[in-house]
């Protein structure tokens, strides 16, 4: 059958199931895809069949410390995401809602244990519709219709054709089909048509929409229950593998592959939605708690499966940095990996002289350790490099001192056809381009030293081509004498936000020849769309994107960022933002989600589209983006919303923010990293001290867990002193990096008589309360008089708590969302469930949660010293936590 056919069937396919979900036209409703939690999914639970082999007894995992009585008295301990709340409870007769909803899942294959694949898609289909409420409008004409079935068909044909396979399949004694033979595999299922449809139907996001009409998406509440519902499926597959039962091991994992295949593509789809509201709208930091998805237990395994495919071009440590960023490792790499390949694939490393770095230690010489050669690279035009570098065009110094301010390179005041001409300067303007680069390409160097007369040809051309009088880039720019290094530093926020146009340079991307996109007509093809994914792959893992320097340069000037390409032996520009825009709309959608592990190369929102999106509580809402301002509401009200627009407008960041953005990236000076993070914060001074970064700060507590150091300064010992951990050569990462926390609580920094604390909401476990006195027997040997020397209770009461009576771990607890019934209040001293405490994870790769462990020699009621952090490894028994307001000193 052709792929045209296909296509007509999987079009009515979508078709039918708009016909079936459609509302009356009096409803007002756009696209409504709600998520139920499991104990509202009504599921007849009497005739469902056990599993042979399963194992009815419950082991808790936990144990109990002294309790801490929550301010009103009342202990509201802290649940686990990746623990059976039942466990907990005590009930170990008992089954959850969860239970009970997979095993209706699970009777769906009965008749699928001698048959391999032969069980009915529309069965599973059947029994997971009753965790969603879906309901779409319907449409105004036919031509309407036609225009959203195209929308959706597209979708999903950018998706990748078969989703990635799953880690360690089962070995089954009979034949079993290949994983792309799998009809739950290769059959797109009822929830990944009704996303796509849900997108389609509302697609227009702008802003002047008619708000009256009802859209609720809970695409994260979905993926969330089912990544909870996969995880509980992978588990009772290891089960039925460890029973050797063969029959319910190719039952579940027909099941696993269907939620996994599921969950696979709902997510592409969903972070695709998240991505196109950014391309029109601009992307704000603020809103990236749809991208916070619940990790799998497959989160580490599947990525490691796709890392088979790395060529060996690609620096390790850039990808690993990719690897690392926001919901990297929930995306599908395939398309990327493939997409490189096409331009690299057959080339050797050149981190280590012709060999791969390690990810894990600081050996690449892409990024430290190489000599470089100030001003060692030519235009491809030049035409006598020889004489280029013995006649470099250098600076004016009078020129320069006699302007104020953030200074370019005036085009008209510097003609190089002029003998012995030297680079005069202006005001940098909004008619400046600016040139962001990496200095171990060869366009290093100092003004004083001077630039290659080719370079400086170059940029005067592509500047006036953009209708620019001047350029900027730091070769000319920024001076080697002190003061006036500091001087041209502080004016880099200025000179990149208010440019004419950005203009990348990286030695990879300057070598993609793009003559088939600059040749193009009107019509795109699929050569030219391909290239473009190839060059968006190229940019995520270059030299240029592992930089702190180039990405303050490129978050400042998102606006119009262009790459400098060649077409043939020409210099040749292309638009990131018409790059991205096509991929995303034309291309491959995993390729192009990418970008939101990047946003600092998306373009910026407007401070008055900010204003209406964030803070116009007159018009209708729907539901998910109501909760989302109330959680931003402390950053609202401490920031002022006017304010706060135009910050985000020009790339402002706040401190943990800016911390997240460098915690991956590197500076090549001692001390740069501190400068960059100042930078990206605000327009004070950028060499102040990094106390004062956090004086007014409001903090997601799930960001200081993590192993940055702190600083060693009364009411900070929580503050992080870097923004990053420090590589050293040939060792491996010690510690754990700052991940994405936007789903945790949000805690504050407090004044009272001159003096700061930091105030929060945590999950609470007493591991120290001794009564003597610090250096007494009793407080020195409280640990091996407790605890197992081999547990991590005693590495935590010995190791850090030496000189304290009392010690306690710290656990992030997540913002409990509203359930419809709940009160909407907005403000900052409201919480969203005062009688819920969920646990946030830790994001990054660990054996296990990561607790902080603080200390005081007061009583229980603190405050508290921040000590450090430990891992708790997941086959050790956990303490009991319990949710309780902190003081931090």
């Amino acid at each position: 059958m052709g792929s045209n056919t296909n296509h007509q069937l999987l079009r009515e396919q979508i078709r039918r199931v708009w016909i079936q979900y459609r509302a009356p036209v009096q409803d007002h409703i756009i696209s409504i895809f709600k998520c139920k939690y499991f104990d509202q999914v009504d599921i007849e639970d009497d005739s469902l069949e056990q599993p042979e082999w399963k194992n009815r007894t419950r082991i808790s995992n936990f144990f109990t410390p002294p309790k801490i009585d929550g301010d009103n008295g009342e202990a509201i301990e802290v649940i686990f995401p990746d623990e059976d709340f039942q466990q907990k409870l005590g009930d170990e007769s008992r089954d959850t809602p969860l239970d009970c909803f997979r095993r209706s899942l699970y009777q769906c294959t009965r008749h699928d244990s001698a048959h391999g694949d032969s069980c009915s898609l529309e069965d599973f289909d059947h029994v997971f519709s009753r965790l969603t409420t879906i309901r779409f409008s319907s449409p105004a004409s036919a031509e309407e219709e036609e225009v959203v079935l195209d929308h959706a068909l597209g979708l999903i044909l950018r998706l990748p054709p078969i989703p990635s396979e799953l880690p360690d399949p089962p070995r089954l004694l009979g034949a079993t089909l290949p994983w792309e033979d799998l009809k739950v595999v290769s059959t797109h299922s009822l929830h990944v048509i009704c996303i796509a449809l849900a997108v389609a139907i509302a697609w227009d996001c702008s802003l002047d929409l008619d708000r009256n009409t009802e859209e609720q998406h809970e695409f994260r509440k979905f993926l969330d229950s089912l990544a909870e519902l996969l995880d509980t499926v992978i588990q009772e597959a290891k089960a039925a593998a460890q029973a050797k039962n063969e029959c319910d091991i190719r039952r579940w994992f027909v099941l696993e592959s269907y939620l996994w295949s599921t969950w696979q593509r709902c997510t592409t789809l969903h972070y695709w939605r998240i991505l196109q509201i950014h391309l029109v709208l601009g992307f704000d930091f603020h809103d990236m708690m749809e991208l916070s998805l619940r990790p799998l237990s497959i989160s580490n395994p599947v990525p490691e499966q796709q890392d088979l495919l790395k060529s060996d071009y690609m620096c390790p440590l850039a990808y690993d940095i990719l690897r690392r960023g926001r919901c990297a490792n929930l995306m599908d790499l395939r398309d990327f990996h493939a997409r490189f390949c096409d331009l690299f694939g057959g080339r050797d490393a050149r981190c280590k002289n012709g060999k791969p770095c390690n990810a894990n230690s600081l050996d690449c010489l892409r990024i430290r350790g190489a000599k470089i050669v100030d001003q060692s690279q030519h235009d491809v035009n030049c035409p006598n490099p020889e004489h280029c570098d013995r006649n470099r065009m250098v600076w004016d110094e009078d020129s320069y001192r006699d302007i104020s301010g953030a200074r370019a390179v005036s085009i008209a005041a510097s003609d190089s056809s002029t003998p012995n001409i030297r680079l005069k300067y202006c005001q940098a303007s909004s008619k400046t381009a600016a040139i962001s680069h990496v200095w171990s390409h060869g366009q290093g160097g100092r003004p004083e030293t001077g630039i290659n007369a080719c370079l400086h040809r170059r940029y005067c051309e592509i500047a006036k081509q953009h209708d620019c009088d001047s350029y900027w880039i730091d070769t000319a720019c920024i001076p080697a004498e002190h003061k006036l290094r500091q001087e041209a530093i502080m004016t880099i926020n200025d000179v990149f936000r208010h440019s004419g146009i950005v203009i990348v340079c990286d030695q990879d991307i300057m070598n993609i020849d793009v003559s088939s996109i600059v040749n193009e007509t009107k019509s795109l093809s699929r050569e030219s769309i391909r290239l473009r994914e190839s060059i968006l792959a190229t940019l995520l893992v270059c030299d240029w994107n592992v930089r702190a320097w180039t990405l303050l340069e490129a978050h400042r000037g998102r606006r119009q960022i262009y790459l400098l390409c060649r077409a043939g032996q020409s210099n040749a520009l292309i638009s990131l933002k018409e790059t991205l825009e096509i991929v995303s709309f034309h291309g491959s959608i995993s390729i192009a989600v990418l970008l939101l592990t990047q946003y600092h190369l998306l373009p910026c929102p407007d401070a008055e589209t900010w204003l209406v999106r964030n803070t116009d509580f007159q018009r209708p809402l729907p539901e998910a983006e109501m909760k989302l301002r109330i959680h931003r509401s402390s950053f609202l009200y401490r920031h002022g919303a006017r304010t706060l627009s135009e910050k985000v407008e020009e790339g402002f960041v706040t401190t943990t923010e800016a911390a997240l953005m460098l915690g991956h990236r590197f500076a090549s000076r001692t001390g740069d990293d501190l400068v960059i993070w100042s930078l990206l914060v605000g327009e004070g001074n950028p060499l102040s001290d990094v106390p004062t970064l956090w004086e007014s700060e409001a903090v997601y507590t799930g960001f200081l867990i993590c192993s940055l150091p702190r600083l060693a300064l009364p009411g900070l010992s929580w503050a992080p002193s870097q923004p990053m951990l420090q590589l050293k050569e040939n060792t491996k990462f010690h510690g754990f990096p700052a991940y994405d926390s936007t789903l945790s609580r949000i805690g504050y920094v407090v004044w009272k008589d001159k003096k700061s604390s930091f105030l929060a909401e945590w999950g609470v476990s007493v591991i120290k309360d001794c009564d003597g006195s610090v250096g007494t027997v009793e407080c020195d040997n409280y640990a091996s008089s407790h605890f197992d020397s081999n547990s991590s209770y005693f590495a935590a009461a010995d190791g850090y708590l030496k000189c304290y009576r009392k010690g306690i771990l710290l656990q992030a607890l997540r913002e409990v969302e509203l359930n419809d019934d709940q009160e909407l209040s907005v403000g900052e001293g409201s919480h969203f469930n005062k009688h819920k405490a969920i646990a946030s994870l830790y994001r990054g790769p660990s054996k296990g949660p990561l607790f902080a462990v603080c200390g005081t020699n007061e009583e229980l009621d603190g405050p508290w010293s921040w000590l450090g952090i430990i891992e708790w490894r997941s086959d050790e028994k956990r303490p009991r936590f319990y949710a309780k307001e902190i003081v931090l000193v």
